[in-house]
């Protein structure tokens, strides 16, 4: 698999590729006041951004959701330091088909007063798709894939599926590499112990942050 290959396939599924050190470097720049100002997405993306990725990843007993470890803020930096320009302008078009596909649910103008509910009924169809549906799906948008530097323009449906794709894995990235998740929710040892080769699955217990 040839490079543009292998970052087209990471989680994202927008184009990028990112060291290490500059993703937490992101992460500790994050804004988790209750008045977070977004710094480069629209205030509308990133009101919706912001419902979306707690339906995505919520809180769930004493495990933090994505909005509770600033997940959105996350998004927020990721999209103005690390996206290239075709990136940010097919992540922003998928926003804009996402927001098209609200409007024709009969749903009021302002997107950005969405009710979770109202956002989750059209998120659904997207996330639970048969295996002939994201086979179809994937070769939709591999039309995008190509050296052009301007973003491709989908049609609707594949444009917010784009969207919501990179999203969910911007959410999850974006959870996972987290402080909080990673100190506190996964096992976090950053003074390695006894290498132990072949142990049962189960008793490995949770994934290792570190």
């Amino acid at each position: 698999m040839d490079r543009r290959s292998a970052i087209k396939n990471i989680s994202m599924g927008v184009g990028y590729t990112l060291a290490a050190p500059t993703l937490m470097s992101i992460f500790q720049s994050c804004n988790k006041e209750p008045q977070w100002v977004p710094i480069y997405l629209t205030a509308e993306q990133a009101a919706v951004i912001t419902k979306l990725v707690d339906i995505i990843l919520p809180a769930n007993g004493d495990i933090p959701g994505a909005v509770a470890v600033g997940v959105p803020q996350f998004i927020d930096l990721f999209y103005g330091e690390v996206y290239a320009p075709k990136a940010k302008g097919e992540f922003d078009l998928g926003f804009q088909a996402f927001k098209t596909k609200f409007l024709a649910g009969g749903e009021p103008a302002d997107i950005s007063d969405a009710k979770p509910e109202a956002l989750e009924g059209i998120i659904k169809p997207y996330f639970n798709i048969t295996k002939e549906d994201r086979i179809a799906l994937q070769q939709k948008l591999a039309e995008g894939y190509s050296d052009s530097e301007e973003p491709y323009v989908y049609d609707t449906d594949t444009a917010a599926a784009n969207f919501l794709i990179g999203l969910r894995g911007a959410t999850i990235w974006g959870w996972r590499t987290s402080e909080q998740v990673g100190e506190n929710v996964l096992t976090y040892e950053p003074i390695p112990g006894v290498w132990q080769a072949c142990i049962p699955v189960e008793e490995v217990g949770r994934p290792y942050s570190l």
